[in-house]
């Protein structure tokens, strides 16, 4: 069972509370949980969430139990599902005007994190990097056992690590470096763009790694760091109007019978 820390909590706290108590009523037993992302490092912006990760001893309880606990609780369900491929489940819900991020990994999985990077394929390679990013940052918030806690203070990023991620990402970046330079010699910008994000993002990590760092994602990335990548970044930035651009953008797409989604994600 969760129990309260004793100290004052923010609202985010009770209502995590009381969704995790409620799968653990259904004979699930919950080794910890911890919060991370905006919330805890202080980037939080209007459109940030509330991030939990619950680690699980023998079971993940299923999407579809899930989704009813929180229900129940009268929270407004959007996104519960199983991702065997990247061993986690995830969980989206709303209280109120917040939306709150689950993600549920089993005790067995999650404290291989290390050794699935060296094993890992290109697909998964950022994801699993976030979770190490995103561990090492958080703020745990139940560990009976202090498992949690002892494995935090070995989070770092090490030679094996490097080594992995340059081999996983070698062929796509080369591959996109190629097509990039191809795209400034060709009339149009979508590609250009396409392969610049696909380059960026594997330039993030590669920077991260080589400072000893494990990278954080893409929305943080420009705010917070300030390596040569963001300041060539910030150029591209400031030569691209993107309010006007944006609703040029939308116009076309509502003459078309399309607007932007009010459905959440996990």
């Amino acid at each position: 069972m969760v129990k309260s820390t004793g100290r004052q909590q923010p609202e985010s706290l009770p209502v995590t509370n009381k969704y995790l108590n409620a799968l653990e009523k259904n004979g699930y037993k919950l080794l910890g949980f911890y919060q991370q992302g905006s919330q805890i490092t202080g980037n939080a912006d209007e459109f940030s969430d509330y991030d939990f990760i619950a680690i699980w001893k023998n079971k993940i309880p299923k999407s579809d139990l899930r989704k009813k606990a929180a229900a129940t609780l009268r929270l407004k369900t959007y996104d519960f599902r199983d991702i065997p491929k990247v061993q986690k489940s995830i969980d989206a819900f709303k209280y109120k005007s917040k939306v709150f991020n689950i993600g549920h990994i089993l005790e067995k999985d999650f404290f291989s994190f290390h050794k699935q990077i060296n094993e890992s394929d290109y697909e998964y390679l950022e994801e699993r990097l976030l979770r190490l990013s995103g561990f090492k940052a958080a703020k745990i918030i139940l560990d009976p056992t202090n498992k949690l806690r002892q494995y935090q203070k070995t989070i770092r990023v090490n030679q094996k690590i490097v080594k992995a991620a340059r081999r996983l990402i070698k062929d796509d970046l080369e591959y996109c470096l190629k097509k990039f330079q191809e795209s400034t010699r060709r009339k149009g910008v979508e590609l250009y763009a396409y392969y610049l994000y696909q380059i960026a993002s594997n330039l993030r990590i590669l920077l991260a790694l080589g400072e000893k760092e494990f990278p954080i994602s893409a929305k943080w990335y420009e705010a917070e760091r300030s390596s040569e990548l963001v300041k060539i970044l910030a150029r591209v930035e400031k030569s691209v109007n993107k309010e006007k651009t944006t609703k040029q953008i939308l116009k076309i797409a509502a003459r078309l019978g399309f607007k932007p989604s009010n459905k959440i994600h996990a």
